[in-house]
């Protein structure tokens, strides 16, 4: 009878922590679409990105300034990367969230930030342990049948 408790452990080891991101990163970005304050942003450049050492592919990144309520200008990444620099055009001007708190935490409005981050990390690390949880079940069931 073989053992699957190596997967099972494999499976949780990967699927807790995504599932644990996926669900802190939603409630973050949630947050700053509930409370930030809104303003308008100015795209300043695309800036060039690898998507990794690996691979050619080129990803572009926005980077926008924003003034926040108390006059100072601020500048930030977006967290949304896009396959070409025409995206969005220099001097574009987007609706942006900023945390009055912490300026440094900004985005572009309605990115759906937070929604990707639950779906995505989160989906990943759900399905992981629900295949873990099978995976134990099923052993479980053969090593009772035997």
């Amino acid at each position: 009878m073989k053992n699957n408790n190596g997967l099972v452990f494999f499976l949780f080891f990967l699927g807790i922590p995504l599932l644990a991101a996926g669900i802190i990163g939603f409630i973050l970005n949630r947050n700053l679409d509930l409370h930030g304050i809104r303003t308008e942003g100015t795209v300043v450049k695309m800036k060039r990105r690898n998507k990794s050492s690996t691979t050619s592919t080129t990803t572009y990144i926005p980077l926008i300034s924003y003034r926040s309520s108390d006059g100072r200008e601020h500048t930030f990444e977006s967290n949304v990367f896009y396959e070409d620099s025409v995206h969005y055009a220099r001097g574009a001007k987007l609706p942006i969230l900023y945390n009055p708190q912490a300026t440094n935490e900004a985005e572009i409005e309605g990115n759906q930030g937070a929604w990707m981050d639950l779906f995505g990390g989160g989906g990943l690390g759900l399905v992981m342990c629900l295949g873990a949880i099978h995976v134990y079940r099923k052993g479980k069931k053969k090593k009772a049948d035997s």
